[in-house]
């Protein structure tokens, strides 16, 4: 996430070169639903696998599967895991040069089993096995909140800007309900005025070209055939 703040003018007008500040956001995605379950802000220094521990601790109950990419791959992310969901199995692709623990012929661990399962079938056969694709899920999680909320952080103070991810974090999770099958769309009252003022209903699936930009053909288009459904009517005049 890029920082914003007061100097961002003097590049444009002054063509002033300054240093530019990032943030680290970790999310924690649930697999099944694509819900953002927790999240954390950190400096861009931060190791990814150090903040796991953070991450649990803002779900409560156990967790049956922890799903994530090589960077975890570290005996703190194991032992954060057990002591958090002792039964949850952790997915996480082990390096290629890496190799088993002492004890993998008569006790072998999580890893242990991991890099047993790839020197038989191949690391592709593996991942699709043992469910490590669903770590897309994350990707997607990561472009819905940069095409809708942005990756530039408008807080300056480190509180605010925690806040700010909070906030936004609440608001893509209610937007990923709202838009789920099987949720009848309530009806809407639109005055219409010299501004269009658009409440897309959840289970409409039109996408305007040109992204979040809505041009008036577009807003007009949608209007008619809302009406047509019956989604929207006509403010009675006051």
């Amino acid at each position: 996430m890029k920082l914003s703040g007061p100097g961002e003018w003097l590049v444009e007008k002054h063509g002033t070169q300054r240093r530019r500040a990032w943030k680290k956001l970790h999310p924690g995605v649930d697999a099944a639903t694509g819900t953002i379950v927790a999240s954390t802000l950190t400096s861009k220094e931060v190791n990814d696998a150090a903040e796991l521990g953070r991450l649990l601790d803002q779900i409560d109950g156990p967790l049956a599967v922890i799903i994530a990419d090589g960077t975890y791959n570290q005996d703190r992310v194991y032992d954060g895991v057990a002591e958090h969901s002792p039964e949850a199995a952790v997915v996480v692709p082990p390096r290629s040069t890496a190799v088993s623990s002492p004890s993998a012929d008569t006790a072998p661990t999580q890893r242990d089993r991991h890099l047993q399962a790839i020197a038989k079938q191949g690391r592709m056969s593996w991942q699709k096995c043992s469910g490590y694709n669903s770590n897309a899920g994350v990707e997607g999680a990561i472009s819905r909140y940069r095409r809708i909320i942005g990756d530039t952080l408008q807080a300056h103070s480190r509180p605010a800007q925690r806040v700010e991810t909070e906030i936004a974090v609440h608001v893509l999770n209610r937007m990923l309900d709202l838009g789920r099958r099987g949720i009848r769309p309530r009806r809407l009252t639109i005055k219409q005025t010299e501004q269009y003022f658009v409440l897309l209903p959840p289970c409409t699936r039109a996408t305007p070209r040109g992204g979040l930009h809505w041009s008036r053909s577009s807003v007009k288009n949608l209007l008619d055939r809302a009406k047509e459904q019956g989604l929207v009517r006509e403010a009675e005049p006051t």
